[in-house]
């Protein structure tokens, strides 16, 4: 009878055991699935975030033509036989026709540097130098007599073997066409005053365009604009450029500076004959609006520009692109001295 409940007592301590543990698995089954549920959750959570920054929106290139451009340099005031003493403007510059030499070549040197760079992104179809005035000074004031290196004659030759050199540069180091505009300046007259209605008769320069054109006359890449206006157009693509040295732009001083004469020059120009750009000098400032662009000069600072109290500037020149698509674009100062004058 003993071992009868004995063995009850086992089997129901046995099934109470096997309950419990099936308890404790179905606890533990169920601690699992909550946890793997947890988990799963999260990895999903992670996957998103993972996705989410793994996903890159990519800006793709836009497969179309090459726009094309040409590329305008500017010259002029150049003075090339004047001379600046550097004890005469504080040590802010320094020029005779030696310096003069150098910085032309520069010109044309760093110039095609600047070509050559456009050339990265467009394709150029050619280059245009606007060659407009004043790049001897001549005679036309008593003080330039005493303070010239040069006679008007020995400038003009300087000028006709520099200017030809730095055309020869550029088709050397290019295969474009090269178009040249030539307007004579104030400076290089041959008369006290200028004659309004024949000033291109009595101008050094413009004789001096004829003389270098004949240079070229075997070249068929290179293209001389010779006219006896004052004014000379040019359409570049659908942009039409004006040229003229800058003379006639009356300027007595203001807080406005050559802007404010210049914009209401322009509009009277625009009455007779628009065009989208007008080029010039004579100012000796480099400056650049939506309408205009006056060059700025080679001699650089000088007493006379103390004197009237001008703003200073170091030498330098214009370079301007020209694309076809978008008119002009790229506008550049053409540096013209070998160091950072202002360092």
């Amino acid at each position: 009878m003993a071992n009868k409940l004995d063995g009850k007592i086992d089997m129901e301590a046995a099934k109470i055991r096997a309950e419990a543990r099936a308890k404790e698995a179905e606890a533990k089954y169920k601690r699992l699935l909550s946890r793997y549920g947890a988990l799963e959750r999260q990895n999903g959570e992670l996957s998103e975030v993972s996705e989410r920054k793994s996903k890159t929106h990519e800006i793709k290139a836009v497969n179309s033509k090459v726009s094309s451009a040409t590329a305008l340099l500017v010259a002029s005031d150049w003075h090339m036989e004047e001379v600046v003493e550097p004890d005469k403007v504080n040590g802010l510059n320094e020029y005779n026709p030696e310096i003069a030499k150098r910085r032309a070549e520069l010109f044309f040197i760093n110039g095609m540097k600047l070509v050559k760079l456009a050339e990265k992104g467009v394709k150029i179809d050619s280059i245009v130098i606007g060659a407009i005035g004043d790049f001897f000074s001549g005679y036309i004031h008593e003080e330039l007599k005493e303070n010239n290196a040069l006679s008007p004659v020995e400038a003009m030759m300087l000028f006709r073997e520099t200017f030809i050199s730095g055309i020869k540069y550029l088709l050397k180091n290019c295969t474009y066409d090269i178009t040249v505009v030539c307007k004579d300046g104030n400076h290089g007259r041959q008369t006290e005053k200028i004659q309004v209605s024949t000033r291109t008769e009595n101008s050094n320069e413009w004789f001096l365009y004829h003389m270098i054109k004949c240079e070229f006359k075997d070249c068929p890449r290179v293209n001389f604009i010779i006219e006896r206006g004052e004014y000379t157009y040019l359409k570049v693509y659908d942009t039409t450029l004006r040229f003229l040295h800058g003379d006639s732009i009356r300027y007595g001083g203001g807080v406005g500076g050559i802007h404010i004469p210049l914009r209401k020059a322009i509009s009277q120009m625009d009455k007779a004959k628009k065009a989208d750009l007008t080029v010039m000098g004579h100012w000796h400032q480099l400056e650049k609006s939506k309408s205009y662009l006056v060059n700025g000069s080679l001699i650089g600072w000088n007493a006379y520009a103390a004197r009237i109290k001008a703003d200073y500037e170091i030498p330098q020149q214009a370079f301007l692109l020209i694309d076809k698509d978008w008119g002009p674009s790229v506008f550049a100062p053409i540096r013209v001295t070998d160091t950072n004058p202002n360092k």
